[in-house]
């Protein structure tokens, strides 16, 4: 809840407007949790999004993420908080479909974010 202090020091609501993909990673981040899944519409992370050469990503490290450039108003704000988690609090954040929350959970599904990562992994090209 967004907050400011009054003049006499009193806490109080205010109107903003939060991203959530932001303030889940800061929450996931004070829990201290061991993963920060975010879930949206589609099943991974692409680059090249709406070409014929579009790749899915199925890990990467901050770093290799932040090589390209991702839509502000969709999946960007999910990335740059994935890899805020990843890097603050060295732990692994994954992004992907909510049809797909256990898969993303086990590992087997969605774009997973981790400094333990190297570079970057593609999916197999869809057929």
């Amino acid at each position: 809840m967004p907050t400011a202090y009054q003049e006499n020091r009193q806490l109080h609501g205010v109107e903003a407007v939060v991203d959530k993909d932001f303030a889940s990673e800061l929450l996931a981040r004070a829990l201290e949790a061991d993963l920060l899944l975010l879930a949206t519409d589609v099943d991974a992370v692409c680059i090249n999004w709406g070409r014929p050469d579009v790749q899915r990503i199925w890990s990467a490290n901050p770093a290799a993420l932040r090589q390209y450039e991702f839509a502000e108003g969709s999946i960007g704000p999910k990335v740059e908080a994935a890899c805020k988690f990843a890097e603050f609090a060295g732990r692994t954040s994954a992004i992907g479909a909510l049809r797909e929350l256990p898969e993303i959970f086990a590992g087997s599904a969605g774009t997973r974010v981790s400094l333990a990562e190297q570079g970057m992994e593609f999916y197999p090209p869809m057929p």
